[in-house]
């Protein structure tokens, strides 16, 4: 009866704590770095399995950006200017308010988007 209580207790911890009872989840001890975007946060996992296990143990929601480490000098900083361009990384087209978003962008999420000439953006 005592061990059916504390085994109660421990999972109702972990459900309160936000954590999964099962978080024994073994990652292969191969360093293979991704970087993820964690609620706005880059962080560099060693490993798209230990990005996975952290947000099931954490109830996370860390997205995959790309293999590699995350750009830990990563300058944003731009004008407000809108001159909106069309650019394409060769799987996606993406908007950008200026060419210094579009180069920031690059730079943080290690992308490369190309800006499309002469292309005029179709206002719905």
């Amino acid at each position: 009866m005592i061990t059916y209580l504390l085994t109660v207790s421990f999972v109702g911890l972990l459900c309160v704590a936000g954590l999964s009872a099962d978080c024994n989840i073994a990652c292969p001890a191969v360093y293979r770095p991704v970087c993820a975007n964690c609620g706005g946060e880059m962080k560099t996992f060693s490993n798209s399995c230990s990005m996975q296990t952290h947000n099931e143990c954490n109830n996370a929601r860390c997205k995959l950006q790309h293999n590699g480490q995350c750009n830990t000098n990563c300058n944003m900083a731009c004008t407000r200017d809108f001159n909106p361009i069309c650019a394409w990384n060769g799987r996606n087209l993406k908007t950008f308010s200026n060419k210094c978003g579009k180069d920031a962008f690059n730079r943080c999420y290690n992308d490369r988007y190309a800006t499309i000439p002469n292309l005029s953006l179709i206002h719905i």
